[in-house]
């Protein structure tokens, strides 16, 4: 469900302050900005990891006087939020000024700190090739340790030849996110401590994807082991 369809545009009034999209960062992006129109007073920034300076520089901007004397729209988009970054970006959320609203748009609500998450109102975006990666992790799973590593091989290899490195780190969480839904739900239907023990390192894993220059090959290829 995308964000026309929650329909928090249709009553300006209505409006919350800070909401938080999840998802394919680029199709969120075009579609949020359709949404809301251009103007002036926007303000969009996309990067692959959010750092103290870009926070910095966002609490300076909303501080300014609007040129058309309405609402002002805040995109941050990113890959990754480090945390000082986020603890500053929270101090804004927690006394926002009038008529400034802010969308912070990134892969998955995990990468972000609970405090954080608790001053957005969450709608998830459009995904990632969703059922490309439920097909790819449905085969990963289920393949030795070297196909796996053949096809975690590949899966760098189509990125980089694309251009698309900033994407690698998405696609890397969508993956582990889906590894983590099949094991999450074997391990309801037969509660098992090996299972148990394999997600909390897929958790583990995940939260290093948010570190400032994390690795996906070594994730990904010590997943391939431990599956």
């Amino acid at each position: 469900m995308f964000i026309k369809d929650q329909l928090f545009l249709k009553d300006k009034e209505a409006l919350h302050h800070a909401y938080l999209i999840t998802g394919d960062i680029e199709a969120n992006v075009v579609k949020l900005r359709d949404e809301i129109g251009d103007s002036a007073d926007n303000y969009i920034n996309i990067l692959p990891v959010f750092k103290v300076e870009h926070s910095r520089e966002l609490i300076e901007r909303q501080k300014t006087r609007s040129f058309t004397g309405g609402r002002r729209f805040f995109i941050i988009a990113a890959s990754s939020f480090i945390n000082e970054a986020q603890n500053a970006l929270l101090k804004v959320l927690e006394d926002p000024i009038a008529g400034n609203h802010f969308f912070i748009l990134c892969p998955t609500a995990e990468i972000l700190l609970p405090t954080l998450r608790s001053r957005l109102m969450h709608i998830e975006g459009e995904r990632l090739s969703h059922d490309d990666i439920e097909s790819w992790c449905d085969k990963f799973i289920k393949s030795s340790v070297t196909d796996r590593m053949v096809m975690i091989d590949k899966f760098l290899k189509d990125e980089d030849e694309e251009d698309n490195d900033k994407l690698i780190k998405h696609k890397t969480t969508d993956i582990l996110s889906q590894i983590e839904k099949t094991f999450g739900d074997m391990l309801r239907e037969k509660p098992d401590n090996k299972t148990a023990q394999f997600l909390a390192e897929i958790i583990r894993m995940k939260g290093y994807l948010n570190d400032t220059s994390p690795s996906p090959r070594l994730i990904l290829e010590y997943i391939a082991f431990i599956c």
